[in-house]
């Protein structure tokens, strides 16, 4: 996974998203630092695996820590579905927006 910043407050999130990427993930959101909700833009994601759903969970419980939830920004696509069957779009501290497209 290659993280990258694009706008303040938001991560873009590219390539396949799995279990090791956690410490990586959880770096990426301490490095926005407190002030609010956190963005995940996920539209360069190409899968997302059971490691990688914890791995977003990890990444909800930091951006609370910090003062928000997250915001996972996601086109309708398979990604989307991985989402969803993993209960993200369930979790309190977790909000999913789909993008048009």
């Amino acid at each position: 996974m290659l993280v990258k910043v694009l706008a303040p407050r938001t991560l873009g999130l590219f390539g396949r998203v799995l279990a090791e990427d956690a410490d990586q993930l959880l770096d990426a959101i301490a490095s926005v630092g407190p002030g609010g909700s956190i963005s995940l833009n996920l539209t360069g994601v190409t899968s997302i695996d059971e490691g990688g759903i914890a791995a977003i969970r990890l990444a909800a419980t930091s951006a609370h820590d910090f003062g928000g939830v997250l915001i996972l920004l996601l086109p309708p696509t398979e990604t989307l579905d991985q989402v969803r069957g993993g209960g993200l779009d369930e979790e309190p501290l977790i909000l999913v927006e789909v993008l048009e497209t």
